[in-house]
């Protein structure tokens, strides 16, 4: 059973656990933890123009979908506006006041 104390001063019984088994320390070497950059990669000519002629291609497919539905909404938005009123009724005690 734990009480305040033992939570407040982290008197757990998890910290005392007899299940738990640290890992070897001994395993990990430095070797393992240093991060090496990775090698650069190099593109030939050909796989620039490659990729910039695609890059072209799907950008003006791109521009003509966005094009063909901006010219479906502005016809829709030069359609006639209807104005509404609107009619404010008040109802107290089943009478209409104003």
């Amino acid at each position: 059973m734990s009480t305040i104390a033992n939570v407040v001063l982290g008197d757990s019984d998890d910290d005392y656990d007899p299940d738990f088994v640290p890992e070897d320390q001994s395993d990990t070497s430095e070797e393992e933890t240093v991060l090496r950059p990775k090698p650069d990669v190099v593109e030939t000519e050909a796989q620039k123009a490659e990729k910039e002629k695609a890059r072209a291609s799907l950008w003006e497919s791109f521009q003509a979908s966005v094009s063909a539905t901006t010219g479906t909404s502005s016809a829709s938005t030069s359609r006639s506006v209807k104005l509404v009123t609107i009619e404010r009724r008040y109802r107290f005690a089943g009478e209409e006041v104003s």
